[in-house]
């Protein structure tokens, strides 16, 4: 069983991919199924099973966080723009 996110042109959703085909999982994201936990992959198994192909399927992204924070030390000139960076010594 492969869960995926999918847009159907008209909603965003969580899938199951079987064989090229999306089956509605019966939830809107997939940070809820996973709150769910084991029952949360039960549900998105039965509905697999019992729920028609979804026509048009687009395939987003499976988790999109709220925010993205994210800190480095790249190159020389971020050392420029920060005087107290410290450069990494690993080659």
């Amino acid at each position: 069983m492969r869960l995926v996110a999918f847009s159907d042109g008209v909603r965003t959703a969580v899938g199951v991919r079987r064989g090229g085909v999306v089956h509605d999982a019966g939830y809107s994201d997939m940070h809820t199924l996973i709150r769910d936990g084991s029952a949360g992959l039960d549900r998105a198994a039965a509905s697999a099973e019992g729920s028609p192909p979804v026509e048009g399927a687009v395939l987003l992204a499976p988790l999109r966080p709220g925010k993205i924070l994210c800190s480095g030390v790249n190159y020389a000139s971020h050392a420029d723009e920060n005087p107290n960076a410290v450069m990494p010594t690993e080659p």
